[in-house]
């Protein structure tokens, strides 16, 4: 059973969980900057809901809280080993709680259009696709709604 926190993961922690989880979504980062930036972004800049297995950070959702009016989810991610267990639905249910709390009017996140299980794990949480943006859809939840 994963222990759950809330920010305590530093900059290497995410960065070793991403490159454990690899994946698209790593190889779409990279594309852009190094992991060691993508993480040092996330660790400074991201409220992080985290599940760790001991020392070992195993789920990842970050979110970005500065905008008054909505937040972005950048990251959900489970390691390969620890998936199909709830982490992931646990984990954005945390999430979603503290942009709740927050009074912003929405969150907003990017998804590939072929990451299915992504997909169905949002429209669990009230998520509609709101555009296209390349192969991603982009999803909203406005806030208020039950779940």
């Amino acid at each position: 059973m994963p222990a759950y926190a809330h920010n305590t993961a530093r900059a290497a922690e995410i960065g070793k969980h991403l490159l454990d989880c690899g994946g698209p979504f790593l190889d779409a980062i990279t594309a852009r900057m190094s992991v060691d930036e993508y993480a040092m972004k996330i660790a400074s800049r991201a409220d992080r809901f985290e599940a760790w297995d001991g020392r070992r950070l195993i789920g990842l959702v970050a979110v970005y809280c500065d905008d008054p009016k909505s937040a972005f989810i950048t990251n959900v991610s489970v390691d390969s080993r620890w998936r199909r267990r709830g982490i992931s639905a646990e984990l954005m249910q945390h999430c979603i709680a503290h942009v709740a709390s927050l009074k912003r009017a929405g969150i907003n996140l990017e998804v590939s259009m072929n990451n299915a299980a992504a997909t169905a794990l949002y429209e669990r949480f009230g998520f509609t696709v709101s555009s296209r943006n390349g192969s991603s859809l982009v999803m909203t939840k406005a806030m208020g709604e039950s779940r």
